[in-house]
């Protein structure tokens, strides 16, 4: 990894990425003393609490375009403690989660891809359908959540709606998955 400091210009930033989270991840080791447990947040039961936290933010970009496996990698193996996404950034790993997307080329005319019912995220294409399962699955989801807050006075949050969507619907397999 040390050869990555002096190969180029982009392998120069990516050797100092990887020598900053190896920093963060040595620290993380460090639990904290019963006495410093002082969090504003909730932790997990069953993880030790670490002397930093660490947070992974990411666009939707990032996952439609083909890094959702390596991000997923990342929250599963707990390497980070917080996980800071857009709503377009739920939206695509639940889209990845209800159907496949397929590996195309990045000289692929999208105006062609378009016309045969296809979208182009970089080399990724992402059928129009995937879309619209995706608004089949989720608008009734979402009319239980509106029927359950008029009824019990519960508030949803984004945290909350994700905890459903992946807990009820995608157990296991969701980058937001709270069980990895």
């Amino acid at each position: 990894m040390a050869s990555y400091l002096s190969t180029g210009f982009q392998a120069t930033h990516l050797g100092k990425a990887i020598m900053e989270v190896n920093a963060m991840l040595d620290a993380r080791e460090k639990e904290q003393t019963d006495e410093k447990r002082g969090h504003f947040f909730p932790y997990p039961e069953k993880r030790p609490i670490p002397s930093c936290t660490i947070f992974l933010g990411y666009t939707s970009n990032l996952v439609s375009s083909g890094l959702r496996e390596v991000l997923r990698f990342v929250v599963q193996h707990n390497l980070v403690d917080c996980v800071v996404t857009s709503a377009g950034g739920v939206e695509e790993d639940l889209i990845k989660c209800l159907r496949p997307s397929y590996l195309g080329d990045f000289r692929m005319d999208g105006k062609q891809l378009r016309s045969r019912g296809l979208n182009r995220a970089g080399n990724i294409l992402i059928p129009n359908d995937n879309y619209c399962a995706f608004e089949d699955w989720l608008s009734p989801i979402l009319d239980d959540c509106l029927k359950e807050q008029q009824e019990t006075g519960f508030s949803w949050t984004p945290s909350k709606l994700c905890q459903r969507f992946f807990k009820l619907y995608f157990e296991n397999t969701g980058l937001l998955d709270q069980n990895n």
